[in-house]
């Protein structure tokens, strides 16, 4: 079965633009990075491992916001 990816751009409440991109295979991470920074101040990748939701931020940074 093949995942969709989704992504959804907002504003968070310090201001800057992000988006967040759910399932998100690794080997495009840097396609959707090159694509949309610039559009926007900052990217999160979403999902799940072992059932438990996770976020990590583009470039690995803590993100409190997010």
């Amino acid at each position: 079965m093949e995942k969709i990816m989704k992504l959804k751009r907002f504003l968070i409440a310090g201001g800057n633009s992000t988006l967040l991109v759910w399932g998100c295979p690794s080997s495009e991470k840097n396609k959707i990075i090159k694509k949309y920074l610039g559009e926007v101040e900052q990217i999160g990748f979403a999902g799940t491992k072992n059932k438990l939701p996770f976020l990590n931020m583009m470039g690995g940074e803590l993100c409190v916001n997010g």
